[in-house]
């Protein structure tokens, strides 16, 4: 299971960067530029912008210093997402479907 980055990082470190790029060469999860503090894209076409290529990862970095980054679920990337705003919704769930697996983890702004 990968190691995503905590959400303190600091938005303009090299790690951030540097663990974006290794996520989307070791798993092939495109990403995509999000304004700090905000779940909103900064590139013109949002989602349709996300990517897995080193160069154009790196292109965002040089762009947009201080962005966040938002992963592209689904077929872009292979995952599915679940958006947990209330603890009390995902012991609903788990009571509806079991148990969810381990899997990444990230806290993100509402």
């Amino acid at each position: 299971m990968p190691q995503l980055p905590p959400a303190q990082y600091a938005l303009t470190s090299p790690p951030l960067e540097q663990e974006v790029l290794h996520l989307a060469d070791a798993l092939g999860w495109s990403f995509l530029p999000v304004k700090p503090d905000s779940k909103a894209p900064l590139s013109p076409r949002g989602v349709k912008n996300a990517t897995s290529d080193p160069a154009a990862l790196q292109r965002f970095f040089r762009t947009w210093p201080n962005m966040h980054v938002g992963l592209a679920a689904g077929k872009a990337s292979g995952t599915v997402l679940i958006d947990i705003d209330d603890p009390a919704a995902l012991a609903v769930l788990e009571q509806e479907l079991g148990p969810l697996p381990k899997t990444p983890s990230y806290t993100t702004p509402r």
